[in-house]
């Protein structure tokens, strides 16, 4: 396991952490930065499945905060349907 690979699951166990609380207004100022920084962990062509997990938490916290809790995100559903079609080639 790589660097980025630990940091990357490092954000998602204090993601988990937090998932209890979501709809606590400052609990949702801090959700934002692990989500921010998982994404940029996760790149689309290295690991776009581990990318379309923390997309799926990105909606998911936009359910509970609103869409201004994701913003910045293009469109999250988008790029989880593109990533999951690049990865099928079982």
């Amino acid at each position: 396991m790589g660097d980025k690979n630990i940091t990357g699951v490092l954000l998602e166990r204090q993601l988990e952490g937090l998932q209890g609380n979501r709809w606590k207004v400052h609990v949702q100022v801090v959700v934002r930065g692990p989500l921010g920084n998982a994404l940029a962990v996760y790149g689309e062509e290295e690991m776009p499945v581990w990318r379309a997990r923390v997309l799926l938490k990105c909606l998911d916290f936009a359910y509970h905060a609103g869409p201004e809790g994701i913003a910045g995100l293009e469109s999250p559903e988008e790029e989880i349907g593109r990533l999951v079609q690049s990865e099928v080639h079982f």
